[in-house]
């Protein structure tokens, strides 16, 4: 299965919740169950990331798919709290079983240059927090206007866009905490 061309639309209220997470209102994007959405591979990935740029977005969006990258929902501009900690959301809209993650982020940096040393720690603590959640953060995808960039393919030699797409557990949804984090080695 690949990604869908169909760019979906995240302005179509009939998939949109309006929740409150920890009193903060966020707006939940449910796929249309008869158009799954997968994200396979980076090239589906940066298109997922710029379509949500193209969207009602303001900060950041948390994406979470099954263990097949199936998109289940997409939280947008969710609390710090929820974009570190989704394993605890419930509520409607998370029926759905979810183990693995995506994180898009609007960004005013310049792109082109090199993510610093604050971006790596950053994206290497949100990895293990979700791992100890069971989840497998599949990246951090930075956006700023026509520009992008991924956390996971500037830190971590084993990303995930470079390997099987299937976790090596299959389809259970969890994760081992064994898994590699950012290799600290120099390429």
């Amino acid at each position: 299965m690949s990604y869908t061309r169909h760019r979906p639309h995240l302005h179509n209220r009939r998939q949109t919740l309006r929740l409150a997470i920890e009193t903060e209102p966020i707006d939940l994007w449910l796929p249309p169950v008869d158009e799954p959405i997968f994200i396979d591979n980076f090239g589906a990935a940066a298109s997922i990331a710029c379509w949500i740029n193209d969207g009602p977005l303001t900060s950041q969006a948390l994406i979470l798919m099954d263990a097949h990258r199936q998109i289940t929902a997409i939280l947008l501009d969710p609390p710090a709290s929820v974009t570190v900690f989704p394993g605890m959301i419930e509520g409607p809209g998370f029926e759905v079983d979810f183990c693995q993650t995506m994180i898009v982020m609007i960004v005013a940096d310049d792109l082109q240059t090199a993510p610093s040393a604050e971006e790596r720690t950053g994206f290497e603590s949100i990895r293990k927090f979700h791992v100890l959640q069971g989840l497998y953060l599949l990246d951090v995808v930075q956006v700023n206007g026509d520009d992008l960039r991924s956390m996971s393919i500037a830190f971590d030699r084993h990303a995930a866009w470079f390997a099987d797409r299937t976790p090596a557990n299959g389809c259970d949804c969890h994760v081992s905490p064994e898994l590699p984090v950012a290799d600290h080695e120099a390429a």
